[in-house]
């Protein structure tokens, strides 16, 4: 209690330093009681729902029990099986062991090595990009010209 209260002061009935102390006391008793009941409240709530679930969540509830018991048997059949087994020691480099791994459950990673033809396809794709900017910078210069003899 914030408020400081002596023995005699309640025994001699002082009501004005007794008076602030039964106010704090209320407030405090009020505020207690409803944290109580807002705690009450949703227990006896929470327990109704488990006692009588709505229809639509029961349906989910079987539907969750019946797509759980399909994804376990989809899982057993698919898992990773083992194609290969190494018989050496395991690779250093961790990019070397990650694609053993993978090739022992028979996962072959396709990596394209880049070739001398790619660089001459873009070398001559950026030529021609050149060229198409030339040719739209000498026409447009060409109708400036016009645009200005016109007016």
């Amino acid at each position: 209690c914030p408020h400081g209260i002596e023995p005699h002061q309640i025994q001699g009935l002082d009501f004005i330093h007794i008076y602030p102390v039964i106010q704090w006391l209320v407030k405090h008793s009020m505020e207690k009681r409803k944290e109580m009941d807002e705690y009450f409240r949703a227990y006896a709530v929470k327990q109704f729902d488990k006692m009588h679930p709505l229809p639509e969540i029961e349906a989910a509830a079987v539907f969750r029990q019946r797509a759980g018991a399909n994804i376990r048997n989809v899982q057993e059949k698919f898992r990773p099986q083992r194609v290969f087994r190494r018989t050496g020691l395991p690779p250093t480099d961790i990019q070397a062991r990650v694609e053993s791994t993978l090739f022992e459950y028979g996962y072959v990673p396709s990596v394209s090595v880049p070739s001398e033809f790619d660089g001459q396809a873009e070398t001559r794709q950026v030529d021609q990009n050149r060229l198409a900017a030339g040719v739209v910078g000498s026409i447009v210069s060409l109708q400036a010209e016009e645009i200005a003899k016109a007016v």
